[in-house]
């Protein structure tokens, strides 16, 4: 019987796994056949869960909800609810799903979209010019309607599978929304498809400032598959240019104490179809960022992620034991 974290883990694999295999298809991660809008309803349900129903939410998203709309938010746990019971005993039920959602998944989600849009306002605020912002699985991203007011000083470049920018749309139509004119849902194959001259035919400008954000990706893929889009943005981007992106640290899973849950989802995660690699060290990632022309700038530790974000909360909620954040920034004699 699986505990309640490994749960967790396995709800974000679900999330996770298929917008990364949209992005990586025929790199050890194949897409399956119509999970596109399905991604972007479990990452959309995830934040919109968070806004809603918990005291002093450390980030609110009410556009989420708008986007999902209140049936699918509703029938998304039925959904989650279906599949986790064809893996274990331990389920959440539609009367415990506040709980299950305020426990173990939001210390995962909710951060790493927080501290992403803190580091993006620094960015921004250091000279006050204009971002290229690059989301890689935009998926059902709010950003571009949260901070319209902001987007005459942001460019939003929403990359992700064409299904899931289908759906998107058709969601945007429905609720009769506009995008704004600085906004760009950006199609893209990441095995055929260049994502330098996929962003350069969408408008991109390699010399202005770019600010890259790559979430819930690299528990999925190899160092070397992830290097090869690192090297790419490195290729795209000649301005200033910055990369946030969270990742699993096998260090810490070495330590013992992750050892039993890890091993767990790592056999959950076969079940489904799909391998969940091992995760990554910060020296494996320093060596690959500082190849590319990077240099890591902050590494955020699960302690100082609990420190920002969790310690003085009245819930219960706490740092994920193993995820880290990374902020990169390109070097300055490269650009």
């Amino acid at each position: 019987m699986l505990a309640g974290a490994e749960i967790a883990s396995v709800f974000l694999f679900i999330c996770d796994y298929f917008r990364v295999s949209n992005m990586y298809k025929g790199r050890g991660l194949e897409m399956l056949e119509g999970q596109a809008s399905i991604t972007a309803k479990i990452c959309a349900f995830a934040r919109a869960h968070h806004g809603k129903y918990m005291d002093n939410p450390i980030y609110e998203d009410e556009f989420a909800m708008e986007l999902l709309g209140q049936k699918d938010y509703e029938d998304i746990k039925d959904h989650v609810i279906r599949i986790l019971s064809n893996r274990c005993w331990s389920i959440p039920t539609r009367d415990t799903w506040d709980h299950f959602i305020n426990e173990l998944v939001t210390p995962i989600v909710v951060p790493r979209i927080k501290y992403t849009e803190e580091k993006l306002d620094e960015f921004y605020e250091e000279d006050k010019e204009l971002i290229q912002y690059v989301i890689c699985g935009a998926g059902l991203d709010s950003f571009m309607f949260k901070h319209k007011s902001r987007m005459a000083n942001i460019e939003v470049f929403e990359l992700d599978h064409k299904d899931t920018q289908a759906y998107k749309l058709s969601r945007i139509h429905e609720i009769g929304w506009e995008l704004p004119v600085n906004a760009h849902l950006v199609s893209i194959d990441f095995e055929k498809d260049s994502i330098k001259e996929v962003l350069l035919n969408a408008g991109f400008d390699p010399k202005k400032k770019a600010f890259f954000v790559i979430l819930g990706v690299t528990y999925y893929l190899s160092l070397e598959t992830f290097t090869e889009t690192l090297k790419a943005i490195s290729d795209l981007a000649e301005g200033e240019c910055q990369i946030v992106f969270d990742y699993p640290d096998k260090e810490i899973v070495k330590g013992g104490n992750m050892y039993q849950r890890m091993a767990t989802l790592v056999d959950i995660t076969e079940a489904l179809g799909e391998k969940m690699m091992g995760g990554m060290s910060f020296k494996e990632l320093a060596r690959v960022f500082d190849g590319v022309g990077f240099h890591i700038a902050e590494h955020v530790t699960p302690q100082i992620i609990h420190e920002n974000y969790f310690e003085h909360r009245k819930d219960d909620l706490k740092a994920f034991e193993n995820v880290s954040f990374i902020l990169a920034k390109k070097n300055r004699f490269n650009f």
